[in-house]
């Protein structure tokens, strides 16, 4: 326990309980000249503090208060403490309420020396015998006290845990959006007896700084502006013109920016047309005398150009080196002199999308030769029409039976969606997030393509007819969709 003592002159006097040992602190005393013929300076506390009663020096009537302390400043009262560089034992003693009693007077009543540390807030008036109105520090184990010495020898004690000096309050917690400035504020940090010297706060990063660290620096001041691109522990240590210190922490939480940062997903139908399949169901006699049909049919691709491999999903597909720099994100770079994240890149805007095109042969729509001979022949042209859009769209109202639905509910998952995905990397150099941005678009993109691959569930089951070449026939079978002959 840290025990204050303050007069209602200028000054502290700090020790530390421990075990059952006071280890002193430090003060800077102030009489009036007055008193003394010049003025106390900074003294030190030798670690001996305490209460005894009977008190040896004073007799068995008093309550004897022990300070031992050494002379480290200059212009210091020689009358009173000595010369600089030496040290001295003060007694001050304190009559008690009758003799051999362990009590001390409390204005007309007496309390308890024993009660002494279970006392919270209690006024005390103690006289003392012989007082010379120094300006000394008492207390009891397991209390502090603010003491007050008047030139009666009257001495005000008021017992109670002592409070930190200073107190640093960090402020917060903070919220603000990646790569806005927010104020980290600690103004309300406080000192009751000397000048607040300086102001640091440094910085750790946060549970979801992934893949970054903001930079080992230490800024200073009361209030800073700070540009985060991940969540951060800021720490603010202040210090007294004394040397005393005491540290805070706050939080700084980062939020996704929302606005512009989810991937549009579109898609449309095309009945034949450039890119969609050309022919018919169609079969083939293989020389064992099988027949082999084929049901290439209907195509999911993408709606802006032609895909390549690690750009399977995503739009734009870019041209060249697999990068999406400037053609589809954008980099921004920080500038907040001295801050954490001062000159790191990351991701300031996004134009990723997804557009799906869903082809279907003309071979098989109403009004072709397929359609009119499978109708013919007791076939159900529509049915398998309508299965083939349901497979390369958005399926047959469960999960995972269209490509195009697939594909829209990976995107919209937070792992799947490329813009939030980017939304969140910072990287110190500008080479270094590029580097992660386009490893995470092909990774996303990949994954998106592979799961919604072929085969998947069947969807529809009937008759339609093959185109046999061979034999210039409609051949009449029991298909499934996505077409597996059975």
């Amino acid at each position: 326990m840290t025990l204050r003592f303050a007069s209602d002159r200028p000054g502290t006097l700090t020790f530390i309980k421990v075990g059952r040992r006071y280890v002193g602190g430090t003060a800077l005393l102030t009489v009036p000249a007055t008193l003394t013929g010049d003025s106390w300076t900074r003294i030190t506390g030798c670690g001996s503090l305490g209460f005894s009663q009977p008190g040896p020096t004073c007799g068995g009537t008093s309550l004897e208060v022990t300070v031992s302390v050494s002379v480290t400043g200059s212009k210091v009262g020689v009358n009173v403490l000595g010369p600089k560089g030496t040290s001295r034992s003060l007694t001050e003693c304190f009559g008690a309420a009758g003799p051999g009693v362990q009590q001390i007077a409390k204005n007309k009543d007496t309390i308890d020396v024993r009660r002494l540390r279970k006392l919270a807030t209690e006024d005390i008036v103690l006289k003392a015998r012989g007082s010379d109105s120094r300006t000394e520090a008492v207390g009891a184990p397991g209390a502090g006290g603010t003491v007050t010495a008047s030139e009666s020898g009257s001495w005000k004690v008021i017992l109670g845990r002592a409070e930190k000096d200073p107190v640093a309050k960090a402020g917060g917690p903070y919220s603000v959006q990646r790569a806005g400035t927010v104020t980290l504020d600690g103004s309300k940090s406080t000192t009751r007896h000397r000048p607040m010297r300086s102001y640091r706060w440094t910085f750790a990063p946060g549970e979801d700084c992934e893949g970054v660290s903001p930079k080992g620096v230490t800024m200073t001041g009361k209030t800073v502006r700070v540009v985060p691109l991940c969540s951060l522990t800021a720490t603010l240590e202040v210090e007294d013109d004394e040397g005393h210190t005491d540290t805070d922490i706050a939080r700084v939480k980062v939020v996704p920016r929302t606005s512009g940062w989810r991937t549009p997903f579109a898609r449309r139908t095309q009945d034949g047309g450039a890119r969609a399949p050309t022919g018919v169901p169609s079969a083939r006699t293989l020389p064992d005398g099988a027949v082999e049909g084929s049901l290439f049919v209907g195509l999911n691709a993408s709606d802006c150009g032609e895909e390549k491999p690690g750009a399977a999903i995503v739009c734009p597909i870019p041209s060249g080196r697999l990068t999406w720099a400037g053609n589809g994100y954008e980099i921004g770079r920080v500038s907040n002199p001295g801050g954490p994240f001062d000159g790191y890149s990351y991701v300031r805007s996004s134009t990723l999308e997804i557009k799906r095109v869903e082809l279907v042969a003309a071979g098989i729509l109403p009004g072709s030769a397929w359609y009119r001979n499978t109708l013919a022949l007791g076939g159900d042209p529509a049915g398998f029409l309508a299965a083939v859009r349901l497979h390369e769209g958005l399926g047959a109202g469960r999960a995972n039976t269209g490509h195009s639905q697939i594909i829209k509910d990976e995107s919209r998952k937070p792992s799947g969606d490329m813009r939030r995905e980017l939304e969140k990397l910072a990287a110190p150099t500008e080479d270094g997030l590029t580097r992660k941005a386009d490893a995470k678009i092909t990774q996303i993109d990949a994954r998106i393509d592979t799961l919604s691959n072929d085969p998947l569930p069947d969807i529809w089951t009937g008759k339609i007819t093959y185109f046999h070449p061979a034999s210039n026939q409609y051949l009449l079978a029991e298909v499934s969709v996505p077409g597996n002959m059975p």
